[in-house]
């Protein structure tokens, strides 16, 4: 018997360590060495401790950037989770046709990134689309992304790309809730909100922990998608 489990244990580990290799390779040293970096001058010779730090956040232009991700992370996250979900428990309710919506709703997440660029830049740019409804009723063609509509143009980018990938990790979550708990709970008198708020809630905390922790990574790793954008 214990041979057997030292066996598997070994065949855990032989699986596990490839993957393992590869992450400290890629990921793992080069971030610890970027660390480092982060506390030496640019030659990497001498230490400046928070030197580099200092300079960074009297940087206007860093400021700039720090402030609208923040700005940008507090109104997409809210209003990605929020519409994903309910988009998700309208799905699992169990309607006509869900099937059929679930694929539009994955359509996006198939696009690559370049073609959602070259299809925003056909919608709004000064020759595109909208101006040219702007045109057409008299009114002067402008470039979208040089107004103040860029940021909800932006907003409404990364809602619409990723819509799809959080209503599958929320019907993922509603799915392994079992029967029973509603049941019990119709039993006790509790209408549709309060299934919502005290069954369906509870019961899906670790997927809200999971789209809220992935949604905050990505929403720092929207500069590719803006730089192309602009």
């Amino acid at each position: 018997m214990k041979i057997s489990l030292n066996k598997k244990k070994l065949t855990d580990i032989a699986f596990i360590v490839p993957s393992l290799a590869g992450v400290s390779i890629f990921v793992l040293i080069p971030f610890i060495d970027v660390l480092r970096r982060s506390f030496t001058n640019v030659s990497g010779t001498q230490f400046v401790f928070f030197s580099n730090y200092i300079t960074i956040f009297q940087n206007a232009a860093f400021r700039l950037a720090f402030s609208n991700t923040i700005k940008f992370m507090v109104i997409c996250i809210p209003i990605l989770m929020i519409f994903s979900l309910l988009i998700a428990v309208f799905l699992n309710a169990g309607i006509r046709g869900a099937n059929y919506l679930k694929t539009a709703y994955l359509v996006p997440m198939a696009i690559p990134v370049a073609s959602v660029v070259l299809i925003w830049r056909l919608l709004f740019h000064q020759n595109g689309y909208f101006s040219g409804l702007l045109h057409m009723f008299g009114m002067q063609s402008q470039d979208w992304m040089d107004t103040g509509f860029a940021f909800w143009i932006l907003v409404f980018s990364y809602v619409w790309k990723n819509l799809g990938y959080n209503v599958v990790l929320w019907m993922a979550g509603l799915t392994a809730i079992p029967d029973t708990l509603y049941e019990a709970a119709r039993i006790d008198g509790a209408n549709k909100w309060r299934e919502f708020l005290h069954v369906t809630m509870p019961s899906i905390k670790g997927t809200v922990i999971l789209c809220l922790l992935l949604r905050t990574i990505d929403s720092f790793r929207m500069f590719d998608k803006v730089n192309v954008l602009t």
